[in-house]
């Protein structure tokens, strides 16, 4: 699946959590896509890392397109 920087995401295994592509990195061989996780009144508690940061790394077949957020 391609992604394109922007959309939103969900993870396979955290299908709550929603994300936005902010990065893509192309030179390996699958691909690795950098995913902000979005804090909202849908997702109050975003995945938020030990550095503190809320973004994290994914092979594109970790994540899941988001159809129609609500």
């Amino acid at each position: 699946m391609s992604f394109r920087i922007g959309d939103l995401v969900t993870h396979v295994d955290y299908p709550d959590q929603i994300g936005r592509v902010v990065a893509k990195y192309t030179k390996t061989f699958n691909g690795v896509i950098l995913v902000l996780w979005i804090e909202s009144l849908k997702n109050p508690g975003a995945i938020v890392l030990r550095d503190g940061s809320r973004t994290s790394r994914h092979i594109p077949g970790a994540l899941r397109r988001v159809q129609n957020p609500r």
